[in-house]
């Protein structure tokens, strides 16, 4: 940032991470142990320097597993999609949605 605001110019910052799962979850993969999670070493560089404490990072994991469940309440809550909404919100909004409401395509029929 101080690079950014004396010379007033972007800042390219590539971050190389593993991943530590495949794609997703629902495939089966698992975890690739010999990959280093770079999330639990920023935990524990944050722990070693004094900038957290063992309950800060607890309370900011509590927090963020509330978060977490509250979004799946409400995403259980809400009703489930029917074939209808297949195209609903695939293309941004236009002009052409007041031609044709509820045509969500934004082409004509």
């Amino acid at each position: 940032m101080n690079y950014c605001r004396r010379e007033r110019k972007p800042f390219m910052l590539e971050a190389r991470v593993s991943r530590l799962h495949g794609h997703s979850s629902s495939s089966g993969a698992q975890r690739v142990a010999s990959e280093i999670d770079c999330l639990n070493l920023f935990e524990q560089r944050l722990l070693r320097t004094g900038i957290l404490d063992q309950m800060e990072l607890q309370r900011i994991h509590d927090e963020a597993k509330g978060e977490m469940d509250a979004a799946v309440r409400q995403v259980l809550s809400e009703p489930h999609p029917t074939p209808a909404d297949v195209e609903r919100y695939t293309y941004a909004p236009s002009g052409v949605d007041a031609v044709y409401p509820g045509d969500y395509t934004g082409l004509p029929d």
